[in-house]
């Protein structure tokens, strides 16, 4: 199995963000999340590691409806 060390990141990762769906694409290298919202388009975001795309998923949430309270 290629990088298991990865693919382990992003497992904890989704752990500890219930509102998102994330995994690791070996081929790319890249973590991606995509938010479970139930949305037509939910954001997805995407990163080299798993800092920056947990960055990048609070940008997403303070730049889209699901970081607002209904």
């Amino acid at each position: 199995m290629f990088d298991p060390a990865a693919r382990a990141q992003a497992a904890q990762l989704d752990q500890h963000e219930p509102g998102w769906l994330i995994w690791y694409a070996v081929y790319e290298r890249l973590f991606y999340a995509s938010t479970l919202t139930g949305t037509a388009n939910p954001p997805c975001v995407a990163a080299r590691t798993p800092d920056g795309l947990r960055e990048l998923m609070r940008e997403a949430e303070t730049t889209t409806e699901m970081g607002r309270a209904s």
